[in-house]
Formats: structure tokens, sequence, C-alpha cells
């Protein structure tokens, strides 16, 4: 992608989603990188066009890729979290794979309307957890090649949320996708 900006084409599930937005981290975390962007109408969509051979390569979602990986059809190259993930733990990190500190870790949540009360907020949340951490989900979470979050209190969840906004807001305003 160095020698040949813009040569090599990425896929995504649309401007400014989740994968969309990994690539354009990726970018920030090795300078002088460049590939084309491909929308797709969504992540699936995406990956069935890697699969294809209609794209390079793409930051693919679990829940889309994972049989597909598991199949020989697709390779991983690395995974975006944090820690290496456990169902391959041969598979690097991407910050492990040539870019210093970039993470990026989707996430799935419950919500509720900000104006419901505390008491149903937090009986939501604990009853949330129990059904998460049940043998069905874990196994669910498992199979689909997803990773299950440490606990967060409520408060934890929107603060890490409002983290997250406050870094894709700044490579949205960065792409021009938004006005001023």
């Amino acid at each position: 992608m160095k020698a040949n900006p813009g040569k090599l084409n990425f896929g995504s599930g649309g401007p400014g989603s989740p994968t969309h937005l990994m690539y354009e981290m990726l970018e920030e975390a090795v300078p002088g990188i460049k590939a084309t962007h491909i929308p797709f109408k969504g992540a699936i969509e995406a990956v069935t066009a890697l699969v294809g051979g209609e794209i390079d390569f793409q930051f693919a979602l679990p829940g889309a890729s994972i049989e597909f990986i598991k199949s020989g059809k697709l390779r991983p190259l690395s995974f975006t979290g944090v820690k290496r993930f456990a169902g391959m733990p041969d598979l690097p990190t991407t910050a492990e794979a040539g870019a210093p500190g970039f993470k990026a870790e989707p996430w799935g949540g419950l919500m509720l309307p900000a104006k419901a009360s505390d008491a149903l907020v937090n009986a939501f949340s604990e009853a949330t957890f129990a059904a998460v951490n049940s043998a069905e989900v874990t196994q669910l979470v498992d199979r689909m090649g997803s990773i299950k979050s440490p606990r967060h209190s409520p408060a934890e969840f929107a603060d890490d949320i409002g983290k997250e906004l406050v870094q894709q807001q700044a490579i949205v305003k960065r792409l021009g996708m938004v006005n001023n």
C-alpha cells in the first residue's frame, strides 16, 4: 500500500461503518499507506465480495466472516483487539502485525430510553448480565468467533461509548463526511 498508494481496494459495510472506520484508523497507525474504499450496503455483502475476489481486503466482523475462515475461503491476517483472540491464538493482533497502538473492538450493547429510571436500568443490567453469561449464549458467542467483554456498569458502558465516539467523530470529520 505504501509502494502503490490506492492500488489495493478494501471493502466495508458502508461509509462511516465500523469496518470503514477501522481501515481509517489503520491509516493513522501506519503513516503512508493508502487503499481505495469500496463501500457495500452491509458487512455481509463486503465479506461476500472479498470471498468472490471483487475486493482485495477488509476488516471483517466475526459474525460475517467466521464460517468463511473455518472453510478456508478467507485467511485472517490479524485480530483488531488489544489481546489475541483465544479462538485463534497464533493470529497476531493488528498492533503486533505492524500497526503500533492499533485497537478496534466493535461492540454490541442493549440500550434503554434515556428517561428510564435508575432502578429499571440496574434491573435490566442484572438480567442482561445473567442472560449473556448463560451456557447457550456463551456457546453462541464462541461459535461466532466473538468475545464477551468483562462486566461493566451502565455508567462505565456509557463512558466507553463516549470515548469511542470522540475518536470516530474525529475520523469522520477528517474524511469530510459531516458538515461543521
